[in-house]
């Protein structure tokens, strides 16, 4: 792939970089607000009893990375606004094989993403195209014509770092600052909160093999990062590649 059409499809990588800035967040130190102020659109109370009790925030949260990471393929899905800048994220992962989705980036379009092994295809629509090759838009979108780009890990690394948890996942780290919060619900998953920084809320499924199913950060509780991660462990992935006709090899682009 040239260097001016891997620039064009990297800015997706900022999304990327968007899951780590929200987990930063989420890992900040201690804040002194009220657990249970987070926005919460998908989650309401809960009057189950907590099979963690005999957890610690920390531990809770170090068993719920560890059990997400062990799942053998999971989907994360999330809106997120970095610096102004919309973004959505729906994508299936299988741990060490790769994944399969979606990457909304906003009025400047979407792309499509799928990564197997060291393969990566991606697919830009013409509105990505029109919004960030200025005057090359129009060679670019001749020359993809719909299909995907075909290229390798090594020239996609920041788009393709939101395939591995342990890249995603990396920034959060348990710590004693952490506290516990309401039991609730989050997408119908029972789930015990924790309250992990500066407006930042983990969601952890509330059961005695607890799994990080969610992670907020209110629109306003950050000048760069705001936004909402959910994790489906277990759920089914299926990764395959586009039909050669549907393709386009990156190393012949203009």
């Amino acid at each position: 792939m040239s260097q001016d059409l891997r620039g064009f499809v990297q800015l997706a990588a900022l999304a990327a970089v968007g899951v780590s800035c929200l987990m930063v967040a989420a890992c900040g130190q201690g804040s002194s607000a009220a657990v249970g102020g987070a926005s919460g659109a998908s989650a309401s109370a809960s009057s189950t009893p907590d099979p963690l009790a005999g957890l610690s925030a920390s531990e809770i949260v170090a068993k719920a990375i560890a059990n997400l990471e062990a799942a053998s393929s999971l989907t994360m899905d999330g809106s997120l606004l970095i610096s102004g800048q919309p973004f959505t994220l729906s994508l299936g992962i299988k741990p060490g094989e790769g994944c399969t989705g979606s990457i909304g980036l906003g009025d400047k379009g979407n792309i499509k993403l799928i990564l197997i092994g060291k393969t990566v295809y991606i697919n830009a629509d013409d509105a990505y195209w029109e919004a960030t090759a200025g005057s090359k838009a129009d060679a670019a979108i001749q020359w993809a014509n719909g299909r995907y780009i075909k290229t390798t890990t090594s020239s996609m690394t920041g788009v393709t770092n939101l395939c591995d948890l342990s890249q995603v996942l990396g920034p959060v780290k348990p710590s004693e600052t952490m506290t516990k919060g309401k039991l609730t619900t989050l997408d119908g998953v029972k789930a015990l909160q924790i309250t992990a920084g500066r407006n930042a809320w983990l969601y952890v499924s509330d059961t005695a093999k607890p799994e990080l199913i969610g992670l907020e950060s209110p629109e306003g509780s950050s000048d760069l990062i705001a936004g909402v991660l959910s994790f489906s462990p277990g759920a089914p992935v299926t990764l395959t590649a586009p039909p050669a006709s549907d393709v386009v090899e990156g190393s012949t682009a203009p």
